[in-house]
């Protein structure tokens, strides 16, 4: 999030929660920005559009979710077996969690069904990822 001005950094989180709570396709531009509290060019100078915001989302989700699971095992170590039920331990826990509406990579794909939104390549990369790693 570096990268981003403090109001892209607003945007981006907001748009975090609402992406997730209310949909992608739900959420309209307007919306956005009221409830970040910046104007409509800061997000277009930041982010060049509202596909390339719900990217950088999914790619923020995609860098917390790798780093918390990669933690996660470091700390629960143990022989392979172990560290791939340990994912499951650690899925679970934000399945419990209050909110939870599903992966939010999954919820993603499925409003996002063309192949060409920019956000389809983090979507693929984080899945890519998550086999890999069990």
């Amino acid at each position: 999030m570096e990268k981003y001005s403090p109001g892209g950094r607003r945007l981006l989180e907001v748009a975090t929660e609402v992406f997730y709570a209310e949909g992608i396709r739900a959420t309209g531009v307007d919306a956005l920005v009221e409830r970040a509290g910046v104007s409509k060019p800061t997000l277009y100078a930041q982010f060049g559009s509202k596909e390339n915001l719900v990217a950088a989302v999914l790619e923020w989700r995609r860098a917390v979710r790798q780093a918390g699971l990669t933690e996660f095992l470091v700390e629960n170590g143990g022989s392979a077996q172990e560290r791939l039920l340990a994912v499951f331990d650690w899925l679970a826990r934000g399945h419990r969690s209050e909110g939870f509406r599903g992966c939010p990579f999954t919820n993603a794909a499925v409003e996002l069904p063309d192949p060409d939104h920019p956000a389809r390549k983090v979507i693929s990369e984080y899945k890519g990822w998550l086999r890999q790693r069990l």
